[in-house]
């Protein structure tokens, strides 16, 4: 207790010292507006015709649009920086004694861009002019990141699928959607601006670090994105990965930095709406399965209308400005594209003769099913159950599930998705003076995906949940200029993302299926049946309860220069909090499998008449209160060292305090004290080995982690002009960045016994009518031990994080060379490299060990804690363990080019070649085990589970002009096309064996490989042989294979040993402008999405188990048309 006190109260002191360095340096430096990571930096250097530097000229860059003025007076080398602009169209301005004034127009700056813009004077009066119209240089001359901006017309004129910003991502080059694992689902924020799951340049799923308008717009709950704004509120998105400058942190993989739109001195704006209509689309593929049964999914019924508009103005001129923007979507759908395995006439009545038959005598199984009594072991007569041994729950249960007409019991059934979404922003800009300037941004975005059950059809409840979403974020900037040489930026941040989440209110409860003796630990309107092979009701993601998470964010940006140095330093704070409860199972979770032990009957839904119960999860209801406070500073230096080379050197602190729970809930297993036999003083009846938040051999408290206060993140990078003209550099980079972990991570410490206590009962459950019958606990109470329990079972499963655990941080470098070509193209081409360290895994570290005479039900006395210690092991059952010693490593060639918006075209191409290999790819929580043999992390080496090899995009906006003159020219005038082009190579998958093979209880099994026999076709039929892999030597298919997997061994076949097929996506907007008067436009825009209706294969079969190994059973999406009109003004 006592080292606990004293390491807690260093850590009071220590963040009581933060918190008074925050507000020192708040106090000490005036306030700012937008933070620096949402403007643009010009810089330049003002010389006469012979290159010589003229000092004490005053450059002018005015917003155009709203007459606001930033001026600098050049320093004695001729130099002026503009460090702090906001993203727009600008004029530049230079004046000095004794030569000509220089005005150049047609400036656009981007975000997060620096620009390099030489100006040369030419002698004569400052009453004369020289006009320049050109636009900014395009090569990077400062940062030695990779970077790429998405500008306004891409945003609002590429086919964006649903209208979602997150899929310029998979366009920027390097990127590409990933397995979201658990990162992403029923909760988090869904619906048409849903969180994703994406890599760019090699960082994992969830390694994006995402801001709006400079402020936090991440959902700290997985690490993944909050909803961004349509695309009519969005100025600007840009993505910058790879060795980036110190003021970034978080998250390595990448930072995506969006600016939405503000007021203008002029009015503008635009009304909108686009409709999606079935009768539109293409249908979907269907495929004939092995019993002859048509899986033909119909053409959905989906009915989208997304509708909306911005305005946007000014308040007073020059001055107060603001911007508005809404967008509703509204869709009904009743898709019929599930398909389900219910009772047909003849197995309502108990008459299986034919539903377990073979396909060949008739029947439905491509191998016959022996039907038997579990009471005696015996076949049942005819494969005919008596009615009268129907459990009376079971025959509830079905009342609740169609009876299908097909001989085989398939049904195609609809989950209706009328699930309707809406977002509002609002802005407000002030310019207080020439040096200050504030700003107001609010976003609001609701999401609500509706809960159905007609009280006849219990399919309906899944498999999706019900849901109501909301995200709100707000965000104040400040900023000051200090002087011609310092400004300071500073803002804060408020996100509140909240999921609801549940089944349909009129759902049935244990109590309504006549279940007896079982507690309802909720209201008895849910519960989640599981029948093998047949149906559902309700889903493992449907359960009643809500996800709540809170980010505070305070940050400061000053910056100055001083000669060649341009200085940068700052404060960034999060208060971050995670609210949540959920009644997974609360009212139990039920399954029948039909397996072939001797408790089933071999047939899941026979189960069900018997009501013979393969499984049952109980227990108290899971809540979580974790609580984390994360904080960084840094310092950086862009040292131009001469008029050619630039050098970029930075450090970051970003100091590690682990999540704890705000009841200091959790605990975590120690096999030294197991061995020593130590029980808890908070817990006596806790099994040996188990510590707890206030247990002396815990040195970290609540906790349970140490701290890292010694995390630095240091920056390098290099930026050489050759020629000095800034229309070419060659830039390298090197950073280490460290992870901030996602607060879900350690969730179920929670649901550890003894908080959330829960009981499985397996076979040896009681009927589904009564499943407590005969259940003692294991303090001598018999029957139902919930609600309120707080017990510690016989065979718990237990997560735990080891007291020492590294923090993940990533390497990153790259070596690029950059070129201007003519006025408006720019070719690049890049090497970026990475490795990533300390991923974390899990293992579980109570594996059952292989004996002679091993089987499934032995496994509890093969444990290894239960060898150590059979009575303590008893209470144990798979023992989950942070493991964070996997890594991964990329390697990638990035060729890109593009021309910006010129003579009425802006074009982007880019090509990716890369590989990415990983121990482990990280996918969510702490929940189970990563590896097929626990206790051999390094055979889990291969590829990345988002690794794609090759990526090709092309995404183009091209306008006419006409041809011809009088009415072919006003004919062909003002047309339209943005095609988006995309070739990916397929991600890795890994082939299975879908049976415990290994005696683990693990079920992460792969098969041998069959030496000499090739992995081919790779056509449609068979994606790749069967025939290259065995399974166990047990199964009769594999018994006769000289390499068939003997049980209780691991299959040698490597994870991720194949890639899915690529795939080709070309979508496609045309659309039509007219002009009515200078100010009013009306276009009609027609959208395609996979144009071409190409038949994208998706994965094939992986498990040996399947009757279609190997086979590829679906396709991706058809062709989709959207249609759309706006007006804007």
């Amino acid at each position: 207790m006592s080292r606990f006190l004293a390491n807690h109260a260093y850590r009071m002191n220590f963040a009581a010292a933060l918190s008074l360095a925050a507000v020192l340096m708040f106090s000490a430096t005036p306030r700012a507006s937008a933070q620096e990571v949402a403007v643009a930096e010009v810089d330049g250097r003002v010389t006469d015709p012979s290159g010589a530097s003229i000092a004490g000229a005053t450059v002018k860059m005015t917003e155009a649009d709203k007459q606001i003025v930033h001026t600098f007076t050049t320093d004695a080398s001729g130099v002026f920086r503009f460090p702090n602009l906001p993203v727009g169209p600008y004029i530049l301005e230079v004046n000095a004694q004794g030569f000509r004034g220089y005005h150049q127009t047609g400036i656009t700056l981007q975000v997060a861009s620096n620009v390099e813009q030489n100006v040369v004077m030419q002698i004569g009066t400052m009453t004369e002019t020289v006009e320049v119209v050109a636009d900014a240089s395009m090569v990077e001359t400062k940062d030695s990141a990779i970077a790429q901006v998405m500008e306004q017309r891409k945003i609002v004129d590429l086919p964006l699928n649903g209208r979602n910003l997150t899929q310029l991502l998979t366009l920027v080059g390097g990127g590409s959607s990933t397995p979201g694992g658990d990162l992403t689902g029923s909760k988090n924020i869904q619906g048409s601006d849903g969180s994703g799951t994406f890599s760019v340049a090699g960082g994992q799923a969830n390694g994006i670090n995402y801001l709006l308008d400079g402020g936090d717009n991440n959902d700290a709950f997985s690490n993944v994105n909050l909803p961004l704004p349509f695309p009519d509120a969005v100025q600007e998105f840009n993505v910058q990965t790879n060795a980036l400058q110190a003021q970034y942190g978080l998250h390595p993989g990448g930072v995506v930095n969006v600016v939405t739109k503000s007021g203008t001195n002029a009015f503008h704006g635009d009304v909108f709406e686009f409709l999606r209509n079935y009768d539109l689309n293409a249908r979907p593929k269907g495929l004939v399965q092995v019993n002859g049964s048509v899986n033909q999914p119909v053409r959905d019924s989906l009915k989208r209308n997304q509708f909306g508009g911005t305005a946007g103005g000014r308040i007073i001129r020059d001055k107060l400005f603001f911007f508005g923007g809404y967008q509703r979507t509204v869709q009904r759908s009743n898709p019929g594209t599930q398909t389900a395995h219910v009772p047909t006439a003849l197995t309502a009545q108990g008459n299986f003769s034919v539903e377990d038959a073979a396909t060949s005598a008739g029947g439905c199984q491509s191998k016959a099913i022996t039907l038997k009594d579990p009471t005696t072991g015996n076949p049942f007569p005819g494969s005919i159950i008596p009615v009268s041994r129907f459990d009376p729950a079971g025959v509830k249960l079905l009342s609740y599930v169609p009876v299908s007409a097909d001989p085989c019991g398939l049904v195609l059934y609809g989950q209706p998705a009328n699930n309707p979404d809406w977002e509002v922003i609002g802005r407000v800009d002030w310019s207080v003076s020439d040096k200050h300037a504030v700003y107001f941004r609010y976003f609001n975005y609701n999401y609500t995906a509706q809960r159905f059950f007609d009280g006849k059809n219990a399919l309906t409840t899944g498999p999706n949940p019900g849901n109501f979403d909301n995200a709100v974020t707000f965000t104040f900037g400040d900023t000051y200029t200090v002087s011609p040489t310092s400004v300071n930026s500073f803002h804060a941040t408020f996100n509140r993302r909240a999921d609801n989440r549940g089944s349909a209110t009129n759902l049935f409860g244990p109590k309504a299926l006549g279940i007896t003796n079982f507690a309802d630990n909720m209201p008895d309107t849910y519960i989640q049946i599981t029948a093998s092979n047949y149906f559902n009701v309700a889903c493992g993601t449907c359960a009643p309860g809500y996800f709540n998470i809170n980010t505070y964010q305070l940050s400061d940006d000053y910056q100055m220069s001083r000669g060649k140095h341009q200085i940068a330093f700052g404060i960034d704070g999060r208060k971050l909090q995670f609210n949540s409860l959920n009644n997974q199972q609360s009212n139990g979770q039920w399954t029948f499998t039909g397996s072939t032990s001797a408790a089933s009957t071999g047939d899941s839904l026979a189960d069900v008449e018997l009501g013979k119960l393969a499984g049952l999860t109980d227990g108290n209801a899971l809540s979580d209160y974790m609580r984390q406070t994360v904080f960084a500073a840094y310092v950086q230096d862009t040292f131009h060292a001469t008029p050619h080379l630039t050098l970029n050197i930075g450090v970051r602190w970003e100091p590690y305090v682990p999540t704890d729970d705000k009841q200091c809930r959790g605990n975590q297993f120690s096999l030294t004290e197991y061995m020593a036999n130590f029980h808890s003083s908070q817990y006596p009846a806790a099994p040996a080995g188990l510590l707890f938040g206030h247990d002396s051999p815990n040195a970290n408290g609540c906790n349970f982690a140490d701290s890292h206060w010694a995390d630095f993140s240091p920056r390098l990078g290099l930026v050489w002009d050759p020629t000095g003209d800034g229309k070419q550099t060659i830039r390298a980079a090197f950073g280490l960045l460290h992870d901030n972990p996602e607060l879900f991570y350690p969730e179920r410490w929670t649901t550890n016994p003894p908080y959330a206590s829960s009981v499985a009962l397996g076979t040896n459950a009681g009927p589904f009518s009564n499943p407590w019958l005969g259940y003692v606990s294991p303090t001598g109470v018999p029957g139902d031990p919930f609600p309120g329990a707080a017990i510690f079972p016989s065979q718990g499963t237990y997560v735990t994080i080891p007291p020492h655990v590294p923090v993940e941080y990533t390497m990153q470098w790259n070596l690029s060379y950059q070129r201007q070509i003519a006025r408006d193209w720019l070719a690049t081409a890049t090497y970026i490299g990475n490795r990533t360290n300390n991923i974390l895994g899990s293992n579980d570290i109570n594996v059952p060990i292989y004996q002679p005479g091993a089987t499934t039900t032995n496994e509890p006395s093969r444990r290894i804690l239960t060898l150590l210690n059979p009575a303590q092991g008893a209470y144990y059952s798979g023992v989950d363990q942070t493991d964070a010693g996997a890594y991964s490593s990329y390697h990638a060639l990035l060729l890109k080019l593009e021309h910006r918006f010129s003579h009425n075209v802006t074009w982007l191409v880019n090509y990716t070649q890369a590989h990415c290999i990983s121990t482990v790819d990280f996918g969510g929580e702490l929940a189970g085990n990563n590896y097929q043999n626990p206790l051999n992390r390094d055979a889990e080496k291969a590829d990345c589970n988002f690794d794609r090899r090759h990526i090709f995009n092309s995404s183009l906006v091209a306008i006419t002009s006409g041809f011809g003159q009088g009415f072919a020219r006003g004919l062909t005038k003002d047309w339209q096309v943005a095609p988006i082009i995309s070739f990916n190579s397929g991600q890795p998958f890994s082939v299975t064996d879908g049976t415990d093979v290994s005696l683990t209880g693990e079920n992460a099994d792969r098969p041998n490989v069959v030496a000499g026999v090739s992995s081919l076709p790779h056509n449609l039929v068979q994606w790749f042989n069967p025939a290259a892999f065995a399974g166990s030597c047990a199964l009769a298919a594999y018994a006769a294979n000289p390499v068939c997997e003997v049980p209780g061994t691991f299959g040698n076949a490597g994870r991720d040993i194949f890639h899915n097929p690529g795939s080709i996506q070309w979508d496609m907007s045309v659309s039509r402008l007219f002009q009515f008067r200078e100010r009013w436009k009306l276009e009609f825009r027609s959208e395609f999405f996979n144009i071409m209706n190409h038949a994208n294969w998706n994965g094939p079969s992986a498990s040996i188990s399947s009757s279609t190994f190997g086979q590829i059973t679906s396709f991706g999406g058809p062709r989709l048309i959207q249609m759309s009109m706006k007006l804007r003004f």
